[in-house]
């Protein structure tokens, strides 16, 4: 959203606006109250830094298959 945000204001990102914009937006961003930043054109979560927080890649085993 806040890239699209830019693009439809023709402004370039700058802390404070995007700042701004989270408080507009948002209520509450992260559950675990993460610092939230924009860097390199995403948006990024200080607890949940690469997006896969608590995903694994292990087999199943015997469990009910997953999809």
């Amino acid at each position: 959203m806040y890239s699209a945000f830019l693009v439809e204001n023709d402004i370039e990102h700058v802390d404070s606006i995007f700042n701004q914009f989270l408080i507009d937006n948002f209520d509450e961003i992260c559950p675990a109250s993460g610092v939230i930043i924009y860097e390199d054109g995403k948006v990024k979560c200080s607890v949940h830094v690469d997006g896969n927080e608590g995903e694994e890649d292990e087999e199943p085993g015997d469990e009910v298959p997953w999809l």
